[in-house]
């Protein structure tokens, strides 16, 4: 149990008074009418003492940031409050902070509590193809952006290691505080009304530049201030466009120019020679040739994007508190936070052919010399030129429902029961239950494109075949050239559930004091994903035309790029699907629906996995306070152990075969639906012992010095600790030498440790203000890492290779 600190005096009693007219103070005077006990200070400068009033009396490395006033935290969104803390970056998502990064380790590396409680993390969207398709789903990591700021009343950041704070986060534990109404006492209320204004979505006619946002609050407690109830709300919307460039993947080979060019000798992936009409094969033109013996790079492809965003967001919290005794309060909380996600994703895509078509290339002078220019001839190739449609769509819900008891059994000791059932489900929202439908069309009209790598954001351009049946001569697109390429429809929900219990207790003598507790959380995380292809029209667009008028419109792509030159696109036009939904269900209806294909009907999964972590923890911490040298030095020593049983399971349709579509692209896997599913678990355990040291010496009243020591460990991301396999991947085909590969998983990977030591020296020169300088050490093993070992998986088929090829090579 903390004991009260006294507030200190510094201002007279005129000086009191002026800071009432500025800043808005609540001044109490004692009885005798003119005596002046203490001044509360509210506002942003109140704000600022109680976040530095809790570093400063906080023991080990805390940083906090306290709201203003009830209702009104400094920013709208936690992260972007977090980044003014030293050592705290942040990930945004749509230019809006989404997850932090603390001393150098990301979100996965951090625990995020509310109230002290562990909070369920991930956020699966999308798990599709292309740029920015993968996002997470499978990790720890909790997403700010969808708690809204209005009902959070501080964030604290604990930096050093202690025993009675969750295990979890190497970089750091972030605690989330929420309002409580006995906190407050009496009538509060407040409501607020926005409206955002996001410039990005003038660059769509889907989104809306002025979205709305409504907030409110209402705490109350009766007159005795025994009971308190308090409700908030929150709702906004907001529109965005984002637009960005990506390249697929690099290749890295041997530069030899006696082989024309090629890389490793025999590999014609590498090879720029190229057969001139009615000529000899003639070598590309290469400007900056590297040296024999370098290594170089050589792109797949550069594919252009934008992106068209609806984010809805839900918050509610509803607390109730009842103190009967003075020594006894209880709290019943329950918080909701629902967001729904919707993207219309496009690219502009240009594959590379790596062969015979290119013909000018020039280097930059890297240690793996890279392409700063790259051009093709395709005459009379007809290439298609990609632009893939995606839609995405996704619910996130958080729900936590928590009761807490604080008792001061006597003037000395302090017991807390708490414990809570929170929830994060991740679930795809889109047409038939689909996180992602994908459709990829093009139009085989490329005569010659070129990129350009020069610049901060890469330009290019192509040229069409000057045929009546292609495009119309004049620099503008024929939409009418238009068909399908591939569909693909993904799937996937992540769930994750935590039950905790957990009981602490603190004896208080002279002093210092004893802290005691223990704690049960039991987490499961479960997992689905499916997915589905067809090869529509094919890569080379087998059917141009074959889509109805309407179904695309053109625009101005390149004005999509506010701090970028991308004059130099051509042609400067993008392409974009009016629906994309509509879009499938014309796929449908030419080419048939199947068990291979519908946008409406879901796979059944293919990958469905649980991870369950049942963690014990006992901890036991000692707290003294004291003089050193007549300078007054508090310490703290704890030590946490904890025991963690896993068990991870999965269930997956067992993989026949891959079709082979055209040259290295092996996009689909045929399942075995009548074998039924392969179920595969393991089991681990593991123990972790965590001690904490943390002193602080006062060198004089507002110089203080700290030393600090713990060890923390963070948890194996999920994806990494499924049972099974998955991604089946081949470059090539096994004909030519080719290796086919997958990925597998550990579950028997133990936790991240880091041993952790801090010095640091803070001076507070005023009463809102304060420096600080600081030096900490990590040293981290048992970081996650990949192998390669051979293995036979499944008995998959190899189509690449056996007589047939063989046939078909001769």
């Amino acid at each position: 149990m903390n004991k009260p600190r006294k507030n200190k005096l510094a201002f007279t009693a005129s000086a009191a008074l002026a800071v009432t007219a500025l800043c808005g103070v609540d001044q109490v005077s004692a009885q005798d009418g003119n005596a002046l006990e203490e001044v509360v200070v509210t506002g942003i400068r109140g704000s600022l003492q109680r976040s530095m009033d809790i570093k400063r009396d906080s023991a080990g490395v805390v940083d906090a940031i306290s709201a203003e006033d009830i209702g009104k935290f400094p920013d709208t969104n936690l992260a972007e409050s977090l980044q003014r803390i030293t050592g705290v970056s942040i990930d945004r998502v749509n230019g809006e902070g989404s997850q932090v990064t603390v001393r150098g380790f990301g979100a996965n590396f951090n625990m995020v509590t509310l109230n002290g409680r562990s909070l369920p993390g991930g956020s699966l969207f999308a798990a599709g193809s292309g740029a920015g398709g993968a996002r997470g789903g499978v990790n720890r990591a909790f997403d700010f952006a969808n708690l809204a700021a209005e009902t959070v009343s501080g964030v604290e950041v604990y930096k050093t290691g202690r025993a009675d704070v969750a295990s979890g986060g190497i970089g750091a534990t972030v605690n989330i505080k929420t309002l409580k109404p006995l906190d407050n006492p009496g009538l509060q209320a407040s409501i607020a009304l926005k409206a955002m204004n996001d410039t990005t979505a003038d660059k769509s006619d889907v989104t809306d530049d002025w979205t709305p946002e409504v907030s409110g609050l209402v705490s109350w407690t009766d007159p005795t201030e025994k009971f308190g109830i308090a409700f908030t709300f929150s709702r906004s919307e907001r529109d965005s466009t984002t637009a960005g460039g990506q390249e697929n993947a690099w290749n890295i080979a041997t530069w030899n120019s006696e082989t024309a060019y090629r890389g490793d000798p025999g590999d014609n992936l590498y090879s720029w020679t190229r057969t001139a009409a009615g000529a000899a094969n003639v070598t590309a033109v290469v400007e900056n040739a590297p040296a024999d013996g370098q290594l170089y790079a050589r792109p797949n492809d550069w594919r252009w994007s934008f992106a068209e965003t609806t984010r809805k967001r839900t918050n509610a919290q509803l607390t109730l508190q009842y103190s009967p005794i003075d020594t006894l309060t209880m709290t019943l909380d329950y918080t909701l936070a629902d967001v729904d996600l919707w993207e219309h994703r496009g690219e502009s895509t240009y594959w590379i052919a790596n062969n015979s078509s290119v013909d000018h290339v020039i280097f930059d002078d890297s240690a793996v010399a890279t392409p700063i220019y790259i051009h093709e001839d395709l005459t009379g190739a007809h290439k298609d030129m990609g632009f893939e449609q995606q839609l995405r769509m996704q619910n996130n819900k958080l729900q936590s429902i928590g009761f807490n008891a604080n008792w001061d059994v006597t003037d000395t000791l302090n017991l807390i029961l708490d414990m809570h059932s929170s929830s994060m489900d991740s679930t795809a929202d889109g047409p038939g239950s689909s996180s992602e439908i994908a459709i990829s069309i093009g139009a085989p009209i490329g005569s010659s494109q070129w990129l350009d790598f020069s610049g901060d954001m890469p330009t290019g351009g192509f040229t069409w075949v000057d045929d009546p049946g292609f495009g119309n001569g004049n620099g503008v697109l024929d939409l009418g050239d238009f068909g399908t390429q591939q569909g693909r429809v993904y799937y996937g929900d992540q769930l994750m559930d935590i039950d905790e219990v957990r009981v602490d207790g603190t004896q208080v003598f002279d002093n210092g004091s004893f802290s005691f507790g223990v704690d049960s959380r039991s987490v499961e995380m479960h997992q689905t994903q499916s997915v589905r292809q067809v090869n529509l029209g094919g890569w080379n667009v087998a059917n141009a035309g074959e889509l109805a008028p309407g179904t695309l419109v053109e625009f101005d792509f390149p004005g999509i790029y506010d701090d970028y030159d991308m004059s130099n696109y051509r042609p400067p036009i993008g392409v974009r699907a009016v629906d994309v939904y509509a879009l499938c269900l014309e796929t449908e209806a030419l080419y048939g629906a199947s068990q291979n294909w519908s946008c409406t009907k879901m796979v059944p999964y293919q990958q469905d996995r649980t991870i369950t972590e049942d963690i014990s923890a006992e901890y036991i911490q000692f707290a003294l306070q004291g003089e050193l040298g007549g300078m007054p030095v508090n310490m703290l020593a704890g030590l946490r152990y904890e025991t963690t049983d896993l068990v991870s399971s999965s269930q997956e349709q067992r993989p026949l075969y891959r079709i082979w579509t055209d040259n290295n692209d092996f996009q689909t896997t045929i399942y075995d639906t009548a074998a039924g599913i392969t179920t595969l678990s393991d089991t681990f355990d593991y123990s972790n012992m965590l001690p904490s040291f943390d002193f602080d010496i006062s060198l004089q009243e507002d110089l203080k010095g700290r030393f600090s020591f713990s060890k923390t460990i963070a948890r194996a991301n999920y994806g990494n600790l499924y049972a099974g396999a998955s991604n089946f991947g081949q470059t090539d085909p096994t004909y030519i030498g080719a290796q086919p590969t997958a990925q597998s998983f550990n579950p028997r990977l133990l936790p991240m440790e880091s041993d952790n030591v801090d010095l640091s020296l803070e001076w507070y020169y005023a009463d809102t203000s304060y420096a600080s300088i600081g030096l900490y050490e990590k040293r981290v093993q048992n970081f996650v890492g990949t192998g390669q070992e051979l293995r036979t998986l499944y008995g998959m088929r190899d189509e690449s290779n056996g007589p047939r090829v063989e046939r078909a090579a001769a």
